[in-house]
């Protein structure tokens, strides 16, 4: 049952529902995380992850890659 359109985008109900549980279930998520010691370990693996991808997809280092791929 489509609701709208955008452009090229058809818009159902369930379209909406989904994006209001993602939503819903990263708030109660922060909610959780917020004022402990669990939120600076999250921030901490997401640095490391996005320092991980910066060297081996920005700055084209082969054998980092070839590493990650062998885990």
């Amino acid at each position: 049952m489509e609701i709208f359109h955008i452009g090229f985008l058809s818009v159902r109900l369930l379209d909406i529902l989904d994006i209001l549980l993602v939503a819903f279930l990263l708030y109660k998520l922060y909610e959780l995380l917020k004022g402990g010691v669990a939120m600076n370990i999250f921030i901490g693996l997401i640095s490391i992850y996005l320092l991980w991808w910066l060297c081996v997809k920005v700055l084209d280092m082969q054998l980092m890659e070839l590493y990650s791929a062998n885990l």
